[in-house]
């Protein structure tokens, strides 16, 4: 008897679970859902916006200023009402995005591509890109694409798997399509992958997983980039970054980013109002940004935001005058990486059929003192995009007189002035174009 009650509550607790399950599966399983879409999401958004023809901007530290009104991904969406979306952060580069647009390459794509790529002349010194920063942008089923799709052109799948063979030891868990790339730069696809593996691990010397990626966000912070702009709009940034205690070795960089966004934020309440619609008094708006950006830099020359001239740790001053900062001599054009990844980006897009726009950013003639060492490279880099048909807006000022103070915040990231030469810039190529077609 007491058998039978335990076997009767037994059922009917099982049909009450089973049936809250059926109910609220949706409730129960949101929050497993909600991080699954967060980790996906913005890859998801770049995939659409390439393949329906919305404006895509590529680019690299500049974008992680997501505070700047001008920011294309803030005045195209919030004031101009076009639909674009921005992607990188500090230590992207041409091998990064040229590996995105091929690993998204479709056929929607090659006919609605909008896309605008930034560089700057820092991308010819030398600079290796992090392999923690590549996987965040190259997803696996990317890297398939790339490998796989026969309309991608050989030498770019040479490009970014000679990449995975550089930097496979710095690879937390490869997955086979890591192998996969090493294998095609080896040229070894007949021989097992393990064999490979334990050749290519046993000739450097080192033990697999040794070095893991990690990314700890914008400056060490523990903060992704999109993170910290949700929170800025919410306008609870500057608290709760208070709140936290930040690792010993980034606190100096913390505590000045934190004053420079709250600073930014008052200063910014206290500029007048634009009043200017859309875009098309493009000489007032340019008047109006470079007065915005001069009201947050009054205590230097340069024109640089008042708290990274006082306080940034890299710009280093002696009797109130910036030490002049040189750049890495360049290597020659045959041996220079950056070069060779920016032309096989170009060329791809060619092959492809995608048709972008390219901007060289400045660097900040006030400040380095050897810029003049890099103009035969620049030159050939603005060459092969002209040579090739592409649209190029070279914003380079070499010359100290011509330079006009207020055009970079600090010695190489855009200003509201600089930004909105860059916002019209991109539409007329991509919303004037079309809209007179």
């Amino acid at each position: 008897m007491k058998f039978g009650k335990h076997l009767l509550a037994f059922i009917l607790a099982f049909i009450l679970v089973f049936f809250t399950i059926l109910v609220l599966k949706d409730k129960l399983f949101s929050v497993s859902q909600e991080r699954t879409s967060k980790v996906s999401s913005k890859s998801e958004i770049l995939q659409k916006s390439l393949d329906n023809g919305d404006i895509v901007v590529l680019g690299s530290s500049e974008l992680d200023y997501f505070y700047q009104r001008f920011l294309p991904d803030n005045f195209f969406n919030n004031e101009l009402k076009v639909p674009l979306v921005t992607s990188g952060e500090g230590g992207n580069n041409s091998i990064i995005h040229m590996a995105q647009l091929a690993g998204y390459y479709s056929k929607n794509m090659k006919k609605n591509a909008k896309v605008a790529i930034m560089f700057t002349m820092r991308d010819f010194t030398g600079f290796k890109t992090p392999m923690s920063i590549f996987l965040k942008y190259i997803k696996p089923n990317m890297l398939k694409n790339i490998f796989f799709n026969d309309s991608i052109p050989k030498s770019t799948k040479a490009l970014v798997s000679k990449y995975l063979l550089e930097n496979l030891t710095h690879i937390n868990n490869p997955s086979l399509i890591h192998y996969y790339g090493v294998l095609y730069s080896l040229k070894v696809t007949d021989r097992k992958f393990f064999e490979v593996l334990k050749f290519y691990y046993a000739s450097r010397g080192v033990k697999k997983n040794s070095v893991a990626a990690k990314d700890n966000g914008w400056g060490g912070l523990g903060y992704s980039n999109e993170q910290l702009k949700i929170m800025y709009q919410q306008d609870k940034l500057y608290d709760e970054l208070k709140k936290q205690t930040p690792p010993q070795n980034v606190k100096v960089i913390y505590d000045e980013f934190v004053e420079l966004i709250y600073t930014y934020a008052q200063e910014m309440k206290n500029v007048e109002p634009l009043n200017i619609i859309g875009i098309n008094n493009i000489e007032e708006l340019k008047a109006s940004a470079l007065k915005m950006d001069l009201r947050l830099s009054n205590n230097n020359e340069y024109g640089m935001t008042n708290y990274i001239y006082t306080r940034f740790s890299y710009m280093q001053k002696s009797s109130g005058t910036l030490q002049a900062i040189s750049l890495p001599a360049p290597k020659p054009i045959e041996e220079n990486i950056g070069y060779h990844n920016l032309v096989e980006l170009i060329q791809m897009c060619k092959m492809l059929d995608i048709k972008p726009i390219f901007i060289m950013q400045n660097l900040n003639p006030l400040v380095y003192n050897n810029l003049n060492d890099y103009t035969q490279i620049m030159q050939a880099a603005k060459e092969a995009i002209e040579r090739n048909g592409f649209e190029y807006l070279d914003l380079m000022n070499w010359d100290k007189e011509k330079y006009v103070v207020g055009e970079l915040i600090d010695n190489s990231h855009p200003s509201e002035y600089t930004w909105v030469k860059i916002d019209n810039f991109i539409y007329k190529n991509f919303v004037k174009k079309e809209n007179d077609e």
